[in-house]
C-alpha cells in the first residue's frame, strides 16, 4: 500500500493496486506532478475520487485530474456551492460520463 500527501490531496494506493484520490488541492500543476510521480505512465487510472467538499483550495487540481486521468467514479458531498470551479468539476464528470456517487453516512463503495 502506498501513500502521498500533497497539500489538500492525498492519494492511496491499495494492497490490490487501486488508486483512491481524496481531494487535489488548490493547484492543479502540483498534484499533476506528485501523481505522475507515483502513478506509472502507462496507468492512467484512480479508480475512486473523493471530494470531501466544493471549495477551490479542495477542487481545483481534481478538475485536471479528470482531465489528465481515467477516473472510474467519483464520491462527492453534492452540496450546493455556487463557484466556477466547483461548476466546471461537476460539468467534467458529466460530459465523461463517470460514475458520480452522493456521499452520505455509512455507505459502502465498491471499487
Amino acid at each position: 500500500m502506498g501513500m502521498l500527501y500533497c497539500d489538500h490531496a492525498i492519494l492511496i494506493q491499495t494492497p490490490d493496486g487501486q488508486n483512491i484520490l481524496i481531494d487535489g488541492g488548490p493547484d492543479s500543476q502540483q498534484i499533476n506532478l506528485e501523481l505522475s510521480k507515483k502513478l506509472p505512465f502507462w496507468d492512467r487510472t484512480i479508480d475512486l475520487v473523493i471530494c470531501t467538499q466544493p471549495q477551490a483550495d479542495h477542487v481545483t487540481g481534481l478538475v485536471e485530474v479528470l482531465h489528465r486521468y481515467k477516473v472510474k467514479q467519483v464520491l462527492e458531498p453534492g452540496v450546493s456551492y455556487n463557484s466556477s470551479i466547483y461548476r466546471e468539476w461537476l460539468r467534467v464528470i458529466e460530459d465523461k460520463g463517470i460514475k458520480y456517487n452522493l456521499a452520505r453516512a455509512g455507505q459502502d463503495i465498491d471499487l
